[in-house]
């Protein structure tokens, strides 16, 4: 008969316990989560900037200055929004390695960012 080796036993406990993300980790995830926070609000207030150019440049003897605000939120908006798929798959990645309890709290903090 063969006998198991003592640090076999705490095999099962250890896998466990190295599916729980490291606090450094979650403080990471936390972090790119404002982040991303951050960019939907200025995404938001883009596109109402974008909307107020749009009616003003609709008023009749208008300058090319709305032409020029559409342009420069066009751009702003679209950095955002490569800013924000470059956060979505960073947290992606950290989401693969942690276990669903720390998973599930993270996909409630984005979906509460997101109503923001």
């Amino acid at each position: 008969m063969q006998q198991t080796p003592p640090h076999a036993a705490a095999t099962p406990e250890s896998k466990e316990s190295s599916t729980e993300a490291p606090p450094k980790q979650v403080a990471q995830a936390m972090d790119r989560l404002a982040h991303a926070g951050r960019l939907i609000a200025d995404i938001r207030l883009g596109a109402d900037r974008l909307l107020e150019a749009l009616f003003v440049s609709a008023q009749p003897h208008q300058s090319s200055k709305p032409l020029q605000l559409i342009v420069k939120e066009e751009a702003s908006m679209r950095q955002c929004l490569q800013d924000l798929r470059t956060v979505d798959n960073q947290c992606n990645a950290f989401l693969q390695y942690t276990d669903a309890t720390s998973m599930s709290m993270l996909i409630c903090w984005f979906r509460v960012l997101s109503i923001i």
